[in-house]
């Protein structure tokens, strides 16, 4: 059973932009079936750069609702050594903190990010879709 899930960058903003997308639907059901749900320091500020950049007239406020009602635990990202260690797993190098806070926190990551739906990715860490998280929820 998953209790804890890190939640990706893309996956805050659809839920932001899109209020009755998948995403939502994911958010909701994980906080039904009590599974926390963290992210880091590193995706928040990625998630304000995007809002600001693409997504103008959607505030920030958003972004600080859905943290406070969620409850999210929001993580400092690992030293940048810790970092360093997982770039080679990844074809994309800015995903290598979250990459590497999933593995020293030992946490089910959530993403929509194909750097992630890998099988190489999928030896270090568990990754599921929002998709793969509500079907795996009607099971709890």
């Amino acid at each position: 059973m998953i209790d804890k899930i890190f939640i990706d960058a893309n996956i805050f903003l659809s839920a932001i932009v899109f209020p009755e997308g998948i995403c939502s639907k994911a958010f909701r059901k994980a906080l039904e079936k009590g599974i926390k749900i963290i992210t880091s320091d590193y995706v928040i500020f990625e998630v304000k750069e995007v809002l600001c950049r693409k997504f103008p007239k959607i505030t920030i406020d958003r972004l600080e609702t859905l943290l406070e009602l969620a409850d999210i635990t929001i993580l400092k990202s690992p030293p940048l050594e810790e970092v360093l260690k997982y770039e080679d797993k990844i074809s994309d190098k800015k995903d290598a903190p979250i990459l590497a806070t999933c593995i020293t926190n030992n946490i089910t990551l959530v993403s929509g990010d194909k750097a992630f739906h890998t099988e190489k990715i999928k030896q270090l860490i568990n990754v599921l879709s929002c998709s793969e998280l509500l079907t795996l929820e009607e099971k709890y």
